[in-house]
């Protein structure tokens, strides 16, 4: 069970539909890409997540014990920061990724749903 903080749950209480998903992808770089799902881009914690239409995550799998968990992201994402060059010479393999859950009217009230490792990332016709 997960604590919400920063009024979060009172927000939530309420039955509010402000919310949207962000996602935060670290290449072992150390470069940072925001993205979000919600119509304009949103900043905390000194990142900006770009709107970016079409940017989903499927097919979570929740185990327990020691096994390991997965996660589908599949979707057309688009971003002036993102090449085909890169993704074809694996920048993006193994980067790291926070995928929040974030009231956009107040940033502030958020919560981590799910924090991890990208595979190989593969491009799809």
């Amino acid at each position: 069970m997960k604590t919400l903080f920063g009024g979060l749950q009172s927000h939530l209480d309420t039955g509010a539909t402000t919310m949207c998903h962000c996602w935060k992808l670290t290449q072992q770089s150390g470069t940072v890409f925001g993205f979000t799902d919600h119509d304009r881009p949103l900043t905390f914690d000194s990142v900006t997540y770009e709107a970016a239409t079409g940017f989903t995550a499927s097919a979570i799998e929740t185990r327990t014990g020691l096994n390991v968990d997965n996660l589908d992201v599949v979707g057309a994402l688009e971003s002036d920061r993102l090449s085909e060059k890169a993704l074809h010479s694996g920048a993006f393999d193994n980067a790291s990724i926070d995928i929040w859950w974030v009231n956009w009217a107040d940033v502030l009230q958020r919560v981590l749903l799910r924090k991890g490792h990208l595979g190989e990332v593969s491009r799809g016709a």
